[in-house]
């Protein structure tokens, strides 16, 4: 099988097998996150309670933790989520949003790094730049990083031996070994709120139907690109709305042509 039926395959796998995705999220994003989730196929169940975290993480099929608005309440959700998911080996991907914007999102960023293993980090560019190491400045739940997106995601992944996912005008995706560009998309997803997360909810639900972490990661961007491409653009609010309708279309289509899409470099630059 080549990569474009690989990633093609497990984005089928979706529709044929309706994966549970748990979200510990945002209450900024769970309302688009949701719609997305079922537009492409799978079931979506988002719950911040601590007490029945721990039960909803056993019945599903992949756990999506973002940090987006953190809570003393949620904080504690989370850990609870993550352990368990640590006992059952459920797959989890992370969203580390606004990481160092403030000293409480950092800190819970770097202490789940520590105390738990999780299949993908998801974050935008400068996110994930600040969690390799590099230099960069926070404002409010962005930032501008001074390394480079690619540099950033390929040392991240070795630090943490996991695949990183760094969003932006261009994709990056790395496994520690190998640097994937994805190009495409829309600028007006940067006119909307939660298209990150809601890249992270495809994700989650392609790796919990395929189990594949890298091609979950890469065939998501890829959906979301295309999606994003096909929809309106009137304003904001009607795209939003037609990215969701664009996703169900998909679902049923399949990914489609990729050619152009996905490129392997053969080095990292700094």
């Amino acid at each position: 099988m080549n990569v474009p039926e690989k990633l093609r395959h497990c984005w089928e796998t979706v529709g044929q097998t309706r994966p549970l995705v748990y979200h510990v999220t945002n209450f900024v994003a769970a309302s688009f996150q949701a719609d997305i989730c079922l537009a492409i196929g799978a079931s979506p169940v988002m719950s911040p309670s601590d007490k029945e975290a721990a039960e909803l993480v056993r019945a599903a099929d992949s756990v999506l933790i973002n940090i987006g608005t953190p809570t003393e309440a949620s904080v504690k959700t989370i850990h609870t989520a993550l352990s368990t998911a640590a006992v059952t080996g459920k797959p989890v991907v992370l969203d580390p949003v606004g990481y160092g914007a403030t000293e409480k999102r950092t800190s819970l960023v770097d202490e789940i790094m520590k105390r738990y293993a999780v299949s993908i980090i998801k974050g935008n560019s400068s996110e994930i730049a600040l969690m390799a190491g590099c230099q960069g400045v926070a404002r409010g739940v962005d930032a501008t990083g001074i390394c480079r997106a690619d540099t950033a995601a390929f040392k991240l992944a070795q630090k943490y031996g996991t695949i990183v996912v760094a969003t932006g005008r261009t994709n990056y995706v790395s496994d520690g070994n190998r640097v994937f560009e994805i190009h495409g998309g829309s600028e007006m997803m940067e006119r909307i709120t939660a298209g990150g997360c809601g890249v992270g909810s495809i994700i989650a639900a392609i790796l919990g139907a395929s189990g594949d972490v890298l091609a979950s990661a890469i065939a998501g961007l890829i959906a979301m690109d295309i999606a994003s491409e096909r929809a309106l653009e009137a304003g904001p609010g009607s795209f939003k709305a037609s990215v969701i309708d664009q996703l169900y279309g998909i679902s049923k289509t399949g990914l489609g042509e990729m050619e152009g899409r996905l490129s392997l470099q053969d080095r990292i630059v700094g």
